[in-house]
């Protein structure tokens, strides 16, 4: 068993942050190391416990997630990955976020597997391009995780409408290259079936 993901969780509301944190709790690789209720208190724990992911509500009051991720830029302490939370799934919102170093933006409700899955793909990332290792551990990743991985670093978001469909069109385009010198014979076609 490997070092543990740590994580902290800057959210709003009490209900939805405790219910977080109980099932990040339940993952034996994941430690939620702190909670705050806005971006200040956020910033404090970000500063003195140096997670590995920040889980980032963006509507809070005090300071808002932006204004969180404009001042962890400007801040010396290392950066952790985020993930924004957010009920709002506005273009505008996600693409500043994102612009703003979020690597991941998330639409409440959302499910906590997912979640989860989306902790895993940074981590994988990050660890990957940290060293010389990342031939291996690339390799080692499925077709589904690479792919996810190449969209989340060219900014096409996991919950956008189509992203599954996306998906399985570069998985058959990767399984018969011919496949798209005839898009709307049988790419089209294909995507269909699903």
């Amino acid at each position: 068993m490997g070092e543990k993901t740590t994580v902290v969780i800057v959210e709003d509301n009490p209900d939805l942050r405790r219910v977080t944190n109980d099932y990040l709790k339940t993952q034996e690789e994941l430690d939620v190391i702190g909670c705050a209720c806005d971006g200040n208190r956020g910033l404090e724990l970000v500063r003195t416990l140096n997670p590995d992911v920040v889980l980032l509500d963006l509507i809070m009051p005090n300071c808002d997630g932006f204004t969180f991720l404009e001042t962890l830029a400007k801040c010396e302490t290392p950066k952790p990955e985020i993930i924004v939370t957010s009920a709002i799934g506005q273009e505008d919102f996600i693409r500043r976020a994102i612009d703003l170093g979020a690597r991941y933006y998330m639409v409440k409700p959302y499910d906590m597997d997912v979640l989860v899955r989306r902790i895993h793909d940074m981590m994988m990332d990050k660890r990957a391009w940290s060293g010389h290792k990342s031939i291996q551990v690339a390799a080692s990743r499925s077709l589904d995780e690479r792919i996810t991985s190449i969209f989340l670093m060219i900014g096409i978001p996991a919950h956008i409408k189509g992203y599954v469909y996306l998906r399985e069109a570069v998985k058959m385009v990767i399984a018969n290259k011919d496949v798209i010198n005839r898009i709307t014979k049988e790419l089209y076609p294909g995507i269909a079936e699903l």
